[in-house]
């Protein structure tokens, strides 16, 4: 009988852990994640600054200057995860904000009525719009 209610009790306490990690879901993925790379024309994924390099040589090569500000490619383009399901983003000049919701590795964010979803992989979301994806990377 002793034996029946230690299993029990040790039973009772693996389901007692196991739901308090589930309800864990992860980790925190709230803060500020910094744009990291982007798909090119060809739908190749090159790191930020080097696509600004590309962007770069494009103009020059077609005899236009480059200004990094008037294309919005200056100052920061990131997405923040706030709390309360609200987020902010801000991409190459142009920001909103909106909500998100995370179930499992999958992100969508909603802002004025349009959705987009992503992926959450760790410290890295990657979101996939119209042929185009931005990789974000917490700071």
């Amino acid at each position: 009988m002793k034996k029946m209610k230690q299993a029990v009790a040790i039973f009772l306490i693996l389901i007692l852990c196991a739901s308090v990690l589930a309800a864990c879901g992860g980790g925190d993925q709230t803060g500020k994640y910094a744009l990291a790379e982007i798909s090119n024309e060809e739908g190749t994924m090159i790191k930020l600054e080097d696509f600004k390099k590309q962007m770069k040589d494009l103009y020059e090569s077609m005899g236009m200057e480059f200004n990094e500000a008037e294309l919005g490619l200056s100052g920061d383009s990131y997405l923040e995860l706030l709390k309360d399901n609200k987020f902010k983003m801000l991409v190459f000049g142009e920001g909103g904000e909106g909500t998100y919701k995370i179930d499992g590795k999958n992100i969508t964010l909603t802002y004025d009525g349009e959705s987009i979803t992503g992926t959450i992989d760790g410290k890295k979301i990657t979101i996939e719009e119209n042929e185009g994806k931005l990789v974000f990377v917490k700071k």
